[in-house]
């Protein structure tokens, strides 16, 4: 959605010429064409720019490539992961792409300045979606649009940058705006895809009231925008009385004045106010009004009214939707999930008395812990399990596609004859553990038949539980987890 900033700057363009051209390009696909290494570089080079270095960049670009590197997904049961672009619904996805357009779009611009000489007037860009204004003929026009659709093959980059291009010297639709020129000045009013329904919030859904920002820069269009939309929050069930006023409200205020007060809004100096974070429910619509009566009583408290010197604001989060109850994210998780552990068969008397039977797993070197859920006994395969030395407390994360009973018989083996195989044996050995009594084990993931997806989600608890040495008894991880549990450190720390 169109922006206050984008809106006072159309307002502020004077004496614009009448052979002007008004354009917009929609980057194709940005999200999914951007490759990870030319994003990474834009995002260590823009916030290199920084005065303020308390978190260094070098730390932001470890933390974007983690997240880069973990788009790990299924498809018809094999598992794949994402080596090109950034998933959508990550919540890093718009700013990792708004720098990585920050500096293609810097150079594009410069180099076209460079060797012809042109700029545009005006440029703007709100992620992947820019408009801008172009003085210079229609000749050098179509130059830069061309050199703007082939520069990153140009230029031989991975990530392949191509536009979907509008162009208009009277009127062009940006984001929900549609932009008029006439009497050399920016006129604006809401713009909606033939494809939109305005499917809004009924009525009776459960969420906080919103405002509708005004969007028309004449009355008359604004009235008949407001009626327009009138009629679809009627159909969503709105009371018709309440949304007239609402109306007669907004044309009671004064446009240019809303947009200066959020100028005036955004520079504010003052320290950040406190956010109270809850889930949406009516009965707290009031609740700033709840905690600006009861203020006095933090003020009054010499070690609170430091921790809150202001009324903290409330930010709420969506409650849980049908769709939430209904759609599952991977198509081969159970319906239900039922909390249990690892259970003996009653079989093998030596290895049942092995199975660690708790429902929660801990390691006590760092105080970390995890509910066991998968469930299993014995005689499963294919799974991630834990061993424990009940003396230390030490962890040791594993994988095998064997049954867990056979991997037991190995590490007791192991642990007899060959105490250098691994360091699960190498802990007994040293410490003259009677392995039979002294360890116990746990499955933590099972049914994983793909070796690959096995070891990733041994990388995944090992990171979980922090049990690389000292804190635990794996000596290392995977090339793929590496970086995570380095960064799961820090951010424990």
């Amino acid at each position: 959605m169109v922006n206050d900033f984008f809106l006072r700057k159309l307002k502020s363009l004077k004496d614009i010429p009448n052979h002007a051209i008004f354009v917009t390009m929609d980057v194709s696909s940005l999200y999914t064409n951007i490759d990870h290494d030319e994003g990474a570089e834009a995002c260590f080079r823009k916030p290199e720019m920084r005065k303020n270095k308390t978190i260094p960049s070098s730390f932001l670009l470890n933390l974007i490539q983690t997240v880069l590197k973990s788009n790990i997904f299924r498809f018809q049961n094999k598992l794949y992961r994402q080596i090109k672009g950034t998933a959508m619904g990550t919540p890093m996805a718009p700013n990792y792409a708004n720098l990585f357009m920050d500096c293609f779009e810097t150079d594009l611009l410069h180099d076209f300045y460079v060797i012809h000489g042109y700029k545009p007037m005006t440029w703007l860009r709100y992620i992947d979606d820019v408009f801008f204004i172009w003085t210079n003929g229609e000749d050098s026009l179509k130059l830069f649009l061309d050199f703007a659709q082939n520069y990153s093959t140009h230029k031989k980059m991975k990530s392949k940058i191509k536009f979907e291009i509008h162009q208009s010297n009277e009127t062009v639709n940006f984001l929900d705006v549609t932009i008029i020129f006439q009497d050399k000045k920016l006129k604006t009013t809401i713009y909606s895809k033939p494809t939109n329904a305005h499917l809004y919030l009924n009525v009776k859904s459960c969420h906080p009231e919103h405002i509708i920002k005004n969007l028309c820069s004449e009355t008359p269009d604004f009235m008949q925008q407001a009626n327009k939309y009138l009629e679809f929050f009627i159909n969503r069930g709105y009371d018709s009385k309440r949304l007239k006023q609402q109306v007669k409200e907004v044309l009671m205020l004064n446009r240019n004045e809303l947009l200066e007060a959020n100028v005036n809004k955004n520079d504010s100096k003052k320290d950040p106010q406190t956010i109270f974070v809850t889930t949406w429910h009516p009965k707290l619509k009031n609740i700033y009004k709840i905690f600006k009566e009861n203020q006095h009583i933090i003020q009054n408290n010499d070690y609170l009214k430091n921790i809150f010197p202001s009324i903290p604001i409330a930010a709420f989060r969506r409650k849980k939707s049908v769709a939430n109850y209904v759609v599952r994210s991977d198509i081969l998780s159970s319906h239900t999930k039922v909390s249990t552990g690892t259970k003996p068969c009653n079989k093998c008397k030596k290895i049942c008395n092995m199975i660690n039977q708790d429902e929660t797993l801990s390691n006590i070197t760092n105080a970390r812990s995890m509910k066991i859920v998968a469930g299993g006994d014995c005689h499963t395969k294919n799974v991630i399990y834990a061993a424990r030395c009940k003396i230390h407390g030490s962890l040791y994360i594993g994988h095998t596609g064997e049954a867990l009973k056979d991997r037991v018989n190995k590490h007791r083996y192991d642990a007899n004859k060959r105490p250098q195989n691994n360091e699960l044996a190498t802990h007994v050995s040293q410490h003259n553990h009677d392995f039979d009594k002294d360890i116990d084990f746990c499955i933590l993931k099972k049914d994983i038949t793909n070796e690959k997806e096995r070891i990733l989600y041994e990388d995944k608890f090992i990171c979980q539980l922090g049990t690389i040495q000292p804190t635990g008894l794996n000596i290392d991880i995977g090339s793929y987890g590496h970086e995570m549990y380095e960064i799961t450190q820090v951010i424990q720390k």
